[in-house]
């Protein structure tokens, strides 16, 4: 018996079929040789194997018809075993296809995420500006009122009293002594010339007394 009925990978589907090649191997007076020897070759293997008998004289014509009825079941067991192993192929062919339109749209989902990023992140910069711009302006225009005021009090008071305030700073600022001791003084000194209702108060004190008054 060439072909095993039990057989899943023969690649034939009838027990009709399997059991018509077996007999004739058998009438032909092969046996499962052939059959078995290539079962697990690539067909090209199976057809030089075959050429190899056909081509030689002495194996009788009826052993050679076997060989052929042989090569045709594994012929059809390559087949099976072809269509089998691209059926695999596919099917990891389409677990990575669908891998990667997982990963598309996992990658789809951060791209719209980060573009809503984008935009809100340019609103706020946009908004920021707009503050900014703002603050500026305002700064602008109080430092103007504040020149124009300064302008407008320097042009209200006459050029003598401006000259004077001037003066009487400067005078103030050079005849201010930096020294505690001299500043108590000046202001025990001070104190003795103001008017005589409030002479006597200030007259009773101390210098160190008039500093912390």
């Amino acid at each position: 018996m060439a072909v095993d009925f039990g057989d899943h990978a023969s690649g034939f589907r009838h027990a009709e079929v399997v059991r018509f090649i077996n007999n004739e191997v058998l009438l032909n007076g092969g046996g499962p040789e052939f059959y078995a020897a290539l079962r697990s070759r690539p067909w090209s293997e199976v057809e030089d194997r075959l050429r190899g008998v056909l081509a030689d004289p002495r194996v009788p014509r009826a052993h050679q018809r076997a060989c052929a009825w042989s090569a045709l079941a594994l012929g059809v067991r390559g087949a099976a075993r072809q269509r089998e192993q691209q059926g695999r192929r596919i099917r990891r062919l389409q677990e990575q296809m669908e891998e990667r339109e997982t990963a598309a749209w996992a990658l789809a989902s951060e791209l719209q995420r980060m573009r809503g990023e984008r935009k809100e992140m340019a609103a706020q910069l946009r908004c920021a500006r707009a503050a900014l711009q703002q603050v500026s302006n305002e700064r602008n225009v109080l430092r103007r009122r504040l020149i124009q005021a300064e302008k407008s009090a320097l042009a209200d008071k006459p050029p003598q009293e401006v000259m004077s305030e001037s003066r009487a700073k400067q005078r103030g600022a050079r005849a201010w002594p930096v020294d505690v001791d001299e500043q108590c003084k000046m202001m025990a000194a001070g104190a003795q010339a103001v008017q005589p209702s409030e002479g006597p108060v200030f007259a009773s004190l101390s210098p160190t007394e008039l500093v912390c008054c």
